[in-house]
């Protein structure tokens, strides 16, 4: 089960790649449908069967036929997705689990509109995509230990993923032309991938037709997986108002501009720049215009300094 660390009212889980990949497979595999017979972290970890409690499996290696949740509540079938029975065991809706993907600027946000905690809390699963956010972790003394998880590398891990196991995926965001374009590089990095769809993010997200034929295509394509990057909040704000109306998708991932990437038509910074933290100051030297953007982040850390984890005081 994910540690939850509160990072100035944004709930953040503790996880690193591997076990984000893990988790965000068991959301797409999961079945609401069926009794459940494994335990929330195995159902997030590939729902494969587990035969004894955790306790027992680790002392005596004894087979079980129940994990201690099922047996807690008498083999009772479960509606309720992976992450949430592992947190708070409260039921969920036939909606698609989300994944969001903060940094500070996005938290910065948050401070500054309380309106959109809701909006990016709602999530299942919401990962440190920024060095800001594990700085602001260590300043607070409840570190983010596995460090940051990049959207963008975790949409690739769940595109390689979907091509292993024949999930189709659909594509919304991006200028015209670059979802398909992303569709097909990632076509030949994975062989297997399938694009369901795609759409650019040019269209009226507001209630009204043109966004009822963007939901409606969306769900004729028949994809398990979405990729919603339409830019912050325009994206988180889009899952949280639709996603009930996504009758086909398992999985939606909130990756802002991760479909250029993807696509080629932004370069990525180099893995030095990654590895020492510095990603935020590569997009600066490409795009001087973000200079506003990325005065969010020293906002950020100064907030964090002065009023501590306090939710809503810039």
């Amino acid at each position: 089960m994910a540690e939850k660390i509160m990072i100035r009212g944004v709930r953040f889980d503790s996880v690193n790649m591997d076990e984000a990949v893990e988790i965000a497979a068991g959301f797409i595999n999961f079945d609401e449908n069926q009794p459940r017979m494994a335990s929330p972290q195995d159902a997030a970890q590939q729902h494969q069967p587990r035969m004894a409690s955790p306790q027992d499996a680790a002392q005596q290696h004894q087979p079980r036929k129940a994990s201690p949740l099922d047996v807690a509540q008498q083999h009772q079938p479960r509606k309720a997705s992976p992450l949430d029975v592992a947190q708070q065991h409260q039921p969920r809706k036939a909606s698609p689990f989300v994944v969001h993907t903060p940094n500070s600027e996005i938290v910065q946000l948050c401070v500054e509109q309380p309106e959109y905690y809701p909006l990016i809390n709602s999530a299942d699963l919401i990962i440190p995509d920024g060095i800001g956010v594990v700085l602001a972790s260590k300043i607070l003394r409840t570190p983010l230990v596995k460090g940051k998880v990049a959207g963008c590398d975790l949409g690739l891990r769940v595109a390689e993923y979907c091509a292993e196991t024949d999930v189709s995926v659909y594509f919304l965001g991006g200028k015209p032309g670059v979802a398909e374009l992303a569709g097909q590089k990632l076509a030949e990095r994975f062989p297997g991938f399938r694009l369901a769809g795609y759409r650019d993010g040019y269209f009226n997200k507001s209630a009204g037709e043109e966004n009822d034929a963007v939901i409606e295509a969306i769900n004729a394509s028949g994809a398990k997986v979405l990729y919603v990057c339409l830019g912050v909040p325009a994206q988180e704000k889009w899952i949280y108002e639709n996603k009930a109306r996504l009758t086909n998708v398992k999985l939606c991932l909130a990756l802002g501009g991760s479909l250029d990437v993807y696509a080629g038509t932004v370069k990525r910074a180099p893995k030095v720049f990654i590895k020492l933290g510095l990603e935020w100051f590569w997009r600066l030297l490409l795009q001087p215009t973000r200079i506003g953007r990325m005065m969010k982040l020293p906002k950020f850390l100064i907030g964090v300094i002065v009023n501590g984890n306090k939710s809503g005081e810039a």
